[in-house]
């Protein structure tokens, strides 16, 4: 019976599950990487509401986001995503998940599903994966069908409950779950802001985090933090920091009432 352990580094739960060490394995390839995106668009604009990332290595990141930054003529917008929990899989359970991808031909299918119901908002869910040097997209705006649902469904099963994503009609509906002891989402602006700020530290986060990072030190006030960020965010054109820093400008002043 596979044992699980939780404790607590710092200021956020990490669950890991341990078992005996197994034999090297084609999966998963060194380049394995997930991404999934929750969020709901509109004609008025869009709220992201969930992003989770599965590693190679099985750490599991899950954000969540109720609210965003928007910048003034509505080009930038920015999640602040507040809640969040970090786990580590079993080696059988990422290396299961990836070889059922492959087994899947998920990196040979098309995975867009373009279906948009009538309605003021548009549940989207977005798939990312790259996959021993395939790069994979895809993309469901209202009904989930097909190859898709089925990823979307197979990957549920590893995340925690309250954080599945929808593959069908119905939020909740997800696969047998292949995870215990996973710790619940963690509801605080300054321990978010403070592992945003580890993971880019450790090299291993992407730009889309230090924007991420960004909006949560706007959200936590911690301004000396907001402007750091932002300027190492060297991949900002003229116009996109103009927004930036009118964001955070905004923000201070609500702060100070003016």
């Amino acid at each position: 019976m596979r044992r699980c352990a939780m404790v607590l580094p710092g200021f956020l739960l990490l669950a890991g599950c341990f078992g005996p060490s197994e034999a090297e394995s084609l999966y998963p390839p060194e380049d394995f990487y997930i991404t999934l995106e929750y969020r709901l668009e509109s004609d008025s604009g869009g709220q992201v509401k969930r992003r989770v990332s599965i590693d190679s290595k099985g750490l599991v990141i899950v954000r969540e986001a109720d609210a965003s930054f928007r910048s003034d003529d509505g080009s930038q917008v920015l999640p602040i995503f507040r809640r969040i929990c970090v786990y580590e899989l079993h080696a059988r359970s990422i290396r299961s998940l990836s070889r059922w991808l492959s087994q899947e031909h998920v990196k040979e299918l098309n995975l867009a599903s373009e279906v948009k119901p009538q309605g003021v908002e548009v549940p989207v869910v977005e798939f990312g994966l790259v996959y021993a040097q395939n790069v994979v997209n895809g993309v469901a705006r209202g009904a989930m069908r097909g190859p898709l649902r089925r990823v979307v469904r197979a990957v549920n099963a590893f995340l925690p409950a309250q954080a599945a994503f929808p593959n069908g009609d119905e939020l909740a509906v997800r696969a047998e779950s292949r995870v215990q002891d996973v710790p619940l989402l963690q509801d605080s602006v300054t321990d978010a802001l403070s592992y945003h700020l580890q993971h880019l530290s450790d090299g291993s986060a992407d730009s889309q985090w230090q924007r991420d990072s960004f909006a949560l030190a706007c959200a936590a006030r911690n301004w000396a933090v907001a402007t750091e960020t932002l300027a190492n965010m060297s991949r900002l054109d003229a116009s996109e920091r103009v927004a930036y820093e009118q964001i955070q400008a905004a923000v201070k002043a609500i702060g100070s009432g003016r």
